[in-house]
């Protein structure tokens, strides 16, 4: 028995075994990580397009809130001059003329 153990056949096949085995488990770790590390990059690259679609976003909004700004001041001066011009501004009804000056204000803000 003790022949048999040192015997070179059994001594190469068990040290091929081992080797073989740890190949094997060299390339299912390289596998593994391999795919966790396109998975990773898949995922990175994903927040990456949701942080240029967020930022695309404020641009946009803050681009929007200059125009309502700018369209919010012409309407307030509108209603300002409006305001000065009324006929008759103490009055409860307004004047035909008021009226239609209303009616413009509001037709054009649209």
């Amino acid at each position: 028995m003790i022949t048999l153990l040192f015997n070179r056949y059994v001594i190469g096949a068990a040290l091929a075994a081992f080797l073989l085995g740890g190949a094997y488990l060299k390339g299912r770790s390289d596998c593994s990580a391999k795919y966790e590390y396109a998975a990773l990059q898949s995922e990175r690259d994903s927040l990456r397009k949701l942080i240029e679609a967020d930022h695309a976003a404020r641009e946009a909004d803050a681009k929007r809130l200059a125009e309502n700004e700018s369209l919010l001041r012409d309407l307030q001066e509108k209603a300002e001059e409006d305001a000065k011009n009324l006929q008759d501004g103490g009055s409860i009804c307004f004047a035909p003329g008021d009226v239609d000056s209303l009616r413009q204000h509001f037709h054009t803000s649209h």
